[in-house]
């Protein structure tokens, strides 16, 4: 499950693969249970909803040259979240949504020079650019997030692919065990005819 998790996500580190745990089955207690460590993974098994933790919007950051995240694999260090973004950058950089654009989201966003051709940020100004807008994050109350973890299935599949052998393991080493307190050596296969003592 540690491993495919990789396939499912878009990994970053080794934080939500460590994170899966489980608690093994005991002659008390045959439920073995299998989580993970981090709260917010439920919702990937489950569905649900994103929050924003201390009220205000959800940040979405988006990826890009110039964007928060350079590649959908990267990590967002803190120096670009929005927050950052906007503290002392109050000319460059907005909070809203642009006037001349009733249908674009709202996000924070910051102003830019385009080249008039290609539509690409150039460095300056120019005859050759005109002014333009990148937007950096989608600001919502919520982001629904879809089922996309089948912990269920593998964990499933993971016990019927390994049940077999561990229980056939298991009693054999109960029977070994039980054939050596009846000071008699186990080998596996071989029909003892022991007499039972009342």
């Amino acid at each position: 499950m540690r491993s495919d998790i990789k396939r499912i996500f878009t990994i970053r580190n080794n934080w939500e693969a460590l994170g899966i745990t489980f608690s093994p089955a005991t002659k008390h207690d045959l439920s073995l249970i299998v989580g993970s460590r981090h709260d917010y993974m439920a919702a990937q098994v489950e569905g649900g909803k994103k929050l924003p933790a201390t009220g205000g919007n959800v940040a979405i950051p988006q990826v890009g040259k110039g964007r928060p995240r350079a590649l959908k694999k990267s990590t967002t260090p803190p120096s670009k979240w929005p927050k950052a973004i906007i503290s002392g950058n109050e000319d460059t950089t907005f909070v809203g949504t642009p006037k001349n654009r009733p249908n674009a989201p709202y996000g924070v966003y910051r102003r830019v020079e385009r080249n008039v051709k290609s539509g690409k940020v150039a460095k300056a100004a120019s005859a050759r650019t005109r002014a333009g807008l990148m937007l950096l994050y989608v600001l919502t109350p919520e982001v629904k997030i879809d089922k996309r973890w089948p912990m269920d299935q593998q964990v499933e599949q993971v016990w019927n692919g390994r049940w077999q052998a561990n229980a056939t393991a298991a009693i054999s080493k109960v029977v070994e065990s039980a054939y050596e307190r009846a000071g008699l050596a186990y080998t596996p296969g071989v029909r003892y005819n022991v007499g039972w003592r009342r």
